[in-house]
């Protein structure tokens, strides 16, 4: 726990519910996703996950039968404070996220270019099946990459 709590700024933000009391911020890694990254033995975890698991004595199950998360209530994915956190169900922290506007399929949105720095506009957007957007010059380009990656392998085998 002493090595954990060196990558704890207590000092954090308060957040707009703000009876919980400040943030306490994770300094350590981070993932893509913006969580903690906090590494025991030859595991890494999310840092909030596993502080929870640490606090029950038991790690949060996560298996075809249980699966627990650790859900924020705070709304602050670097949030370590254990009073901001609870043990929860997917759809529980699903529905926080969409509640405080943190859920990724709101923020992307928003967003106006994709990864390309391509802005998205009617004419030059694809929506794909699962319902994100692309930019349409960079869905072909990826289309052909993959094309090729096939030849390529189908030349290799024989």
């Amino acid at each position: 726990m002493v090595r954990f709590e060196t990558y704890v700024d207590k000092r954090g933000t308060v957040p707009s519910k703000s009876k919980l009391g400040r943030c306490w911020l994770w300094k350590g890694n981070v993932d893509q996703y913006g969580y903690g990254r906090f590494k025991v033995g030859q595991t890494t975890n999310q840092a909030h996950r596993w502080l929870l698991g640490h606090l029950r004595g038991a790690p949060l199950t996560w298996n075809s039968e249980m699966r627990e998360t650790a859900n924020h209530r705070c709304g602050n994915r670097l949030c370590v404070r254990p009073e901001h956190l609870y043990v929860g169900t997917q759809k529980a922290n699903v529905e926080d996220a969409i509640k405080d506007s943190t859920h990724v399929s709101l923020q992307r949105r928003l967003e106006t270019h994709c990864v390309n720095r391509h802005e998205f506009t009617e004419k030059n957007t694809y929506i794909t099946k699962s319902g994100t957007r692309t930019f349409r010059r960079c869905q072909a380009l990826a289309q052909q990459r993959y094309r090729e990656r096939l030849r390529r392998e189908r030349i290799a085998t024989h």
